[in-house]
């Protein structure tokens, strides 16, 4: 599917998952919304900045998308693709777009979200090593950030075991931080198939990190 006109809209300016859930509610499809001019519309109401963007069609960042998802493993999914998580579409305000590095039918398996502080003590670090690499181990896969501390814990205990695991990024896909996880990430990228290196739900694919 063309996902441009659902990017054009999600780079608007101060339309976030709600507004732009109501934009598919009374339009259909973001392809109506534009061809109709639906931001000059009463019955959605659109920031006066997103009126600026979609009058003078500021889409160079969508350009910059769609090179990214011209590259081997890079995906863009959107709420219409079957690709998308079924539970993610469910919440109050699921993002309309995701930046996937990685194979998308990982996201439709049963996974656990493995999250912790980025200073555990050594029974944390032994205990999340321990409990992450035998779920993995028996093929469940191992969701976490990437960050130090538990999640890289999880991540390469996960990889240790031969499973899969996904990173949830902070950043644009493009962009691996902490920097000290550069080597982690390539090491699940590697894994070929049985990976997704990393998900983003929020983040344009050039977004830099804003650290602690």
């Amino acid at each position: 599917m063309d996902v441009t006109p659902w990017l054009q809209i999600y780079h608007a300016p101060k339309i976030g998952p709600v507004l732009f859930q109501k934009i598919l509610e009374h339009y259909g499809s973001p392809e109506a919304f534009l061809d109709n001019r639906g931001w000059h519309s009463e019955h959605v109401n659109i920031p006066e900045p997103a009126k600026y963007y979609f009058d003078d069609q500021q889409f160079d960042v969508v350009t910059e998308d769609l090179r990214w998802q011209e590259q081997p493993n890079n995906h863009i999914l959107t709420l219409a693709d079957k690709r998308y998580p079924a539970l993610l579409r469910e919440i109050h305000d699921p993002p309309a777009i995701l930046y996937l590095k990685g194979q998308p039918s990982v996201l439709q398996q049963v996974q656990l979200a493995v999250v912790g502080s980025r200073n555990p003590t050594p029974a944390g670090q032994d205990t999340t090593r321990a409990l992450t690499y035998e779920l993995a181990r028996q093929g469940m896969v191992i969701t976490s950030g990437l960050a130090l501390g538990v999640d890289g814990i999880a991540h390469q205990a996960t990889l240790d075991a031969g499973g899969t695991t996904i990173a949830v990024m902070g950043t644009g896909l493009n962009r691996v931080y902490p920097a000290k996880h550069h080597a982690l990430a390539h090491a699940i990228e590697d894994t070929g198939g049985r990976y997704a290196v990393g998900v983003s739900a929020q983040y344009p694919t050039k977004t830099e990190p804003i650290p602690p």
